[in-house]
């Protein structure tokens, strides 16, 4: 408990010096707007990775006051962040609404979705069409375009991910998918959605994306 109490007060001292800096800039910059002899340039660039952004000023060569904006950007994709963006739980990085993935109940990167989650593309493809209610190998072969015996490894790694379980004895017993499998299908959905074999799937099986 006192290490929590210690953790929120140094957060709410680093908010109220960001808060103060940040007023001493906006003054600054209201000084040099009101003097009309400083040449005042503004120069926006990306920020490091990491970063979440901010602005300062430097006298450039001909004298003149220069104000470089630094834009925060998707520590992923590169692309320049809007007001709202998502933090991955597991490694901090900044994320734009396309890189962020929705999994566990937490906004996580692909990276550490794959470490959380180790699924291949093969063995999604399989989870996809046991959750539309197949359950013959040679059914799920056919169309998910794979050897019985890749099937049958795919039920393995499924399984020891505890995405399926079984249900019932011997031969009457049939595979289910787990609520982790579906959770797993929505989250890697977003993943292999722009992979042909991945939507020449979901329309055979007539899963639309919107349903991943």
């Amino acid at each position: 408990m006192r290490r929590e109490e210690d953790i929120r007060r140094t957060l709410r001292e680093i908010s109220q010096s960001l808060s103060r800096f940040n007023s001493r800039l906006t003054e600054l910059e209201n000084r040099l707007n009101q003097n009309s002899s400083l040449i005042m340039e503004e120069r926006k660039i990306p920020d490091f990775q990491g970063s979440l952004g901010g602005r300062s000023f430097s006298t450039n060569r001909s004298g003149g006051i220069e104000k470089v904006i630094r834009i925060p950007v998707c520590d992923v994709c590169g692309e320049a962040l809007a007001e709202r963006f998502s933090i991955c739980k597991n490694c901090g990085k900044k994320l734009c609404s396309n890189c962020a993935i929705h999994f566990s109940g937490q906004k996580v990167c692909l990276d550490c979705l794959k470490q959380q989650l180790p699924l291949s593309k093969r063995s999604f493809k399989v989870l996809l069409a046991l959750a539309n209610g197949m359950e013959s190998l040679r059914e799920i072969s056919q169309i998910v375009q794979v050897k019985r015996e890749d099937v049958e490894e795919c039920l393995e790694e499924l399984q020891s991910l505890e995405l399926i379980g079984e249900k019932g004895l011997s031969i009457f017993s049939r595979i289910y998918v787990a609520d982790k499998g579906l959770e797993a299908i929505s989250a890697y959905t977003k993943v292999f959605e722009g992979e042909a074999d991945v939507r020449m799937l979901k329309d055979k099986l007539g899963w639309g994306f919107e349903n991943g």
